[in-house]
């Protein structure tokens, strides 16, 4: 759409943000999904943990120290830490200033499903080591507490509106953007800085290794571990990151001069009803994907692009690859896994992934799938739609879809705006 034809109401994204195992910045994370580029690496440390898979995707080469003093960083997880810096990248990006910032107007909303693990584990040892609670540290608190990344951001950009976390395992990240898509909507704020993180180690892992549920066949290859759709997945590789984005009413955005980058067409979330913990659910899936077409007024045929949940296990995979060819029959859209170059980054997965689907808006391309040597013949009939290459083509509207423990689901469209 044109920027002429958005309304004083409609919700846009001004800014973007990013933590990744492809890359700490929008033009490294832009290069790495042209590229196709893995980044996920042997893992020494869940080799001496004892873990099956000893594969995962961490930050590398992050540089703390450009963005926040030493003291700043006293009271940051690695969870807080990640969203805190894509946080600042994405007010940069935003061109928000202190007096757009300190206003009761402008909210934050990030949250993470595991944060803080690494602190907690470390906590433990020297507690138990040391018998003494004071020599564990005065930060404790603040670095696990479940809204360490949403308190982390209003500490440091000093906001006044709205202070929040919401924690909903792997749709964390998509559910607070969405959460803050409704605040701006109904007029609660007018500006949200809002996102999803997670810590990347063992601390965050170990539970899934247990679960059998990492993928533990590929660790003499691990850049090919996490394979969606693939034929031969065996499971998801565990990582970490941030993903934030700045949204505001255009008539916020308008008034100070910001350049939309895309318009949130619409956002819905809502519970498969299976009573089953783990498993995805087909009616779930088709009921979200139809309520959130319905609420950006859309038809299944105007969707150009969806960035799957795609996890990398063999029930997950065909599953939602099924589901969604079924709500969008008749469409000529394409959809890829960023799981396929960065892993599970678990709460900050949705946030990731829609900073990765707004960067593909904005350039007019979509991401391969990576690592698809066989497709699953349970997925032929729908091979069409599944990038493997990246493809070069103008997108207007794109979906991103996230799916979680607890059945909980989340779907967001948004749309390009030129300038």
């Amino acid at each position: 759409m044109k920027r002429s034809d958005l309304f004083p109401t409609d919700v846009v994204v001004t800014g973007r943000g990013v933590v990744s195992p492809i890359g700490n910045s929008l033009e490294e994370a832009l290069s790495g999904l042209r590229e196709g580029k893995s980044g996920l690496a042997a893992d020494p440390e869940f080799a001496a943990m004892g873990f099956r898979c000893q594969v995962s995707g961490r930050i590398k080469n992050l540089k703390p120290e450009l963005y926040f003093t030493e003291e700043q960083r006293l009271s940051m997880s690695n969870s807080s830490l990640y969203s805190s810096i894509a946080g600042q990248q994405a007010i940069n990006e935003a061109g928000l200033k202190p007096q757009d910032l300190e206003r009761e107007e402008t909210g934050v909303a990030i949250g993470c499903g595991l944060g803080g693990g690494e602190v907690y584990a470390s906590s433990v040892e020297k507690l138990t080591k040391e018998k003494s609670p004071r020599k564990v540290g005065a930060h404790g608190v603040d670095r696990t507490m479940a809204s360490t990344c949403s308190a982390n951001a209003t500490v440091l950009f000093k906001t006044r509106g709205v202070g929040e976390s919401l924690s909903s395992a792997c749709a964390t990240g998509l559910h607070n953007i969405g959460y803050a898509y409704r605040l701006i909507k109904h007029g609660y704020q007018d500006t949200m800085l809002c996102g999803g993180a997670d810590g990347d180690g063992w601390s965050t892992a170990f539970g899934f290794d247990s679960m059998r549920v990492l993928c533990a066949d590929s660790n003499d290859r691990p850049q090919r571990a996490s394979r969606p759709f693939d034929r031969s997945r065996s499971g998801f590789v565990p990582s970490g990151g941030a993903g934030a984005v700045v949204l505001e009413s255009w008539a916020h955005a308008r008034a100070r001069g910001a350049r939309p980058l895309a318009r949130v067409a619409g956002y819905w979330s809502s519970s498969d009803g299976s009573g089953d913990m783990t498993a995805p659910s087909r009616d779930g899936q088709l009921r979200l994907i139809a309520n959130v077409l319905r609420d950006a007024r859309l038809s299944p045929k105007e969707i150009d692009y969806v960035n799957l949940h795609g996890t990398s296990t063999p029930t997950g995979d065909a599953l939602e690859l099924l589901s969604l060819a079924q709500a969008l029959e008749g469409g000529d859209f394409l959809c890829s896994s960023s799981k396929s170059q960065i892993g599970h980054a678990l709460g900050g997965a949705g946030a990731i992934e829609l900073v990765f689907t707004l960067l593909m808006l904005e350039r007019g391309f979509v991401a391969p799938s990576i690592n698809i040597d066989e497709l699953d013949p349970k997925l032929e009939e729908h091979r069409r739609h599944i990038a493997m290459t990246a493809v070069e083509r103008p997108l207007r509207f794109a979906m991103s879809n996230n799916f979680g423990f607890g059945n909980t689901n989340g779907s967001m469209i948004v749309e390009r705006v030129e300038s």
